[in-house]
C-alpha cells in the first residue's frame, strides 16, 4: 500500500470512500483496483466475497517520509547472507530477488512490468 490509508470494516464502508489499495479475492484476484470509488454496489458485492476490511485514503494526509539509509541498512542487515548478487541473470538467487523487491516497496518505488 503507498497511499496514507485507515483501514474500515466492510460495515462502515461508505459509498465515495476510494480504495488505497486493490481488493483481492482468496485466490489472489482482483476485486477491486487501487483508486476505486465505492459504489452501493461495490460494497454489497464485496459483502458477497467475503471481504472484512477495507483500505481506505485518508484525505488529505501527507506519506511519511522515507528515511532511505535506514531502510538500505535494516535490509542489510535481514539480508547479511545474500552478498550483492545481481537481480538479473543466472546468478540471482530467489533471495536476492526478495531483497530488491521489499527494497522497491519500503522506499515507494513503482514496479516495471
Amino acid at each position: 500500500m503507498h497511499a496514507v490509508h485507515e483501514m474500515v470494516s466492510l460495515d462502515k464502508a461508505l459509498p465515495g470512500m476510494i480504495l488505497s489499495d486493490a481488493i483481492l479475492d482468496q485466490q489472489g484476484q482482483v476485486l477491486l483496483a487501487e483508486g476505486t470509488v465505492l459504489t452501493a454496489a461495490t460494497i454489497a458485492a464485496l459483502a458477497r466475497h467475503e471481504v472484512a476490511m477495507l483500505p481506505i485514503m485518508v484525505a488529505g494526509a501527507v506519506a511519511p517520509v522515507v528515511d532511505v539509509a535506514l531502510v538500505t541498512a535494516r535490509l542489510a542487515y535481514i539480508f547479511r547472507g545474500d552478498g550483492a548478487a545481481p537481480i538479473d541473470g543466472p546468478a540471482a538467487t530467489a533471495t536476492t530477488i526478495l531483497r530488491h523487491c521489499i527494497e522497491d516497496y519500503r522506499l515507494g518505488r513503482e514496479e516495471v512490468a
